[in-house]
């Protein structure tokens, strides 16, 4: 077994974030690298996946070549294929959406239809341990409290994260390895998104000035806060508890006042 393929394996098994023969798993495959190596790892572990690739109509052509090597990729290893495309633009202009959240609600909602279709145990997604980097300061700007900043859960519904834990250049060495390509999105140079503004700009200068494994490092401090939020949850929810209804659950103000 490639050691990025037990990477993952120990870390499905440490979060309980998959049943081996426990039904198909959805993957979404963008053609990009992180859902290449996705794709690659799940299939290697022996889970039956089935590609999902949702083309956003907003690159033209480039939109198209992803199409096609997200389905080349899908023939070569293996796997079941869905596709769909959007009006993403009219979707967002209807709506009042801007295009980083339409997209996600639209990649999301076909996920979730699709999971039902195919009675699927888990809707997989690519994100890795330099996408948790930038949520934590994307959060971070917007003044979120411990909730938001633990970041992106393992397991959150019906969506898993196998790869929250790799390293982009694990990935892309893991690539390599196997012999598999990969599509750059253009988009993501582009300095229109805040994401792409700390991808590109801001995060690089923090890694080179820091002198340590900066990723690592706000990856251990995001657990830190989660148990600190999964602690402070445990207490109030056990002091709640000698004021809650036993009929829906509410919390009595009034009991609290009185006590």
């Amino acid at each position: 077994m490639h050691p990025f393929e037990k990477k993952v394996s120990d870390f499905i098994a440490s979060h309980s974030l998959l049943r081996p023969g426990g039904g198909p798993v959805i993957a979404g495959l963008s053609g990009g690298a992180d859902s290449v190596a996705l794709l690659a790892a799940l299939t290697a572990l022996g889970y039956n996946c089935i590609a999902a690739h949702c083309n956003f109509r907003l690159r033209g052509e480039e939109s198209e070549r992803d199409r096609r090597h997200a389905l080349l990729t899908a023939l070569r290893l293996r796997t079941g294929w869905e596709a769909t495309e959007f009006d993403t633009r009219e979707y967002c202009r209807t709506r009042g959406y801007g295009l980083e959240e339409g997209c996600r609600r639209l990649r999301y909602e076909w996920f979730a239809a699709l999971a039902r279709k195919h009675s699927a145990q888990a809707i997989a997604v690519a994100h890795h341990r330099e996408d948790q980097t930038e949520t934590f300061f994307l959060n971070l700007l917007r003044s979120s409290g411990p909730e938001g900043l633990k970041g992106m859960l393992p397991k959150n519904g019906a969506i898993i994260r196998p790869l929250l834990r790799a390293s982009r250049a694990e990935i892309l060495g893991y690539l390599a390895d196997r012999g598999l390509g990969y599509v750059t999105d253009s988009s993501n140079a582009s300095t229109d998104f805040l994401r792409n503004r700390l991808r590109n700009q801001v995060l690089p200068a923090l890694r080179e000035a820091a002198g340590v494994d900066a990723d690592a490092a706000i990856n251990r401090a995001m657990a830190h806060i989660d148990e600190s939020r999964r602690l402070l949850r445990s207490l109030t929810d056990r002091a709640a508890a000698a004021y809650r209804n036993p009929a829906d659950g509410s919390v009595s103000i009034a009991a609290i006042a009185a006590s």
